[in-house]
């Protein structure tokens, strides 16, 4: 199936490559594209949130990767990440489908459009609880908990409660250690975001 983004990818990227030598984040194409007509039908999802974000990523990432293996042959690359994407020149010598050849398990992950339909809430649940569980090691966690003071299992309201108790005890604009609260403030994060 055509993705309905690849035109103005390509331009946005082609345009971004005359004014700048760094790519663009997911992020930052997502906020180009936000009107885009493509995105109109994932309004239904509003009362599921993830979903309806994880279906614009998934729209925003296949498009990308079937730019770039539009591209293939060409005299350029498009190099796809989250984090950045961007054209580069292919460098003399190499083969024209060098980068497309090797495995690459995310690219094959968006460009399956099964994944797009068949995902839903709590897939895209459990797809973000396995990364957060694997971005806060246990023994981040543990550290997290100890500095908050809360046992493993608290629930968002008991860590919330502890949250603001240690806040207002510690807050610099209340004499408090500045230290001291950005340890709180990072504990705090890290399990709210490990939270299911």
């Amino acid at each position: 199936m055509k993705n309905p983004l690849v035109p103005e990818l390509l331009e946005i990227l082609r345009q971004n490559s005359l004014s700048s030598e760094s790519g663009l984040s997911a992020h930052d194409l997502l906020q180009q594209l936000a009107h885009h007509p493509v995105f109109e039908p994932l309004s239904e999802l509003d009362s599921q949130p993830q979903l309806q974000l994880f279906r614009k990523n998934f729209l925003l990432m296949n498009g990308l990767y079937q730019l770039q293996r539009s591209l293939q042959g060409g005299g350029i690359y498009l190099s796809v990440s989250a984090l950045e994407s961007r054209f580069e020149a292919k460098a003399a010598g190499r083969a024209d489908s060098h980068e497309l050849e090797q495995a690459d398990p995310v690219r094959d992950y968006f460009l399956d459009w099964s994944n797009f339909h068949e995902t839903d809430e709590q897939d895209v649940l459990a797809l973000l609880e396995g990364f957060w569980l694997r971005y806060f090691s246990a023994g981040e966690l543990t550290d997290a908990r100890a500095r908050l003071g809360v046992e493993a299992g608290a629930s968002l309201a008991e860590i919330k409660q502890r949250y603001r108790e240690l806040a207002a005890l510690h807050h610099p604009d209340k004499g408090g250690d500045e230290a001291t609260f950005i340890e709180i403030r990072q504990a705090y994060e890290q399990l709210i975001r490990a939270i299911p």
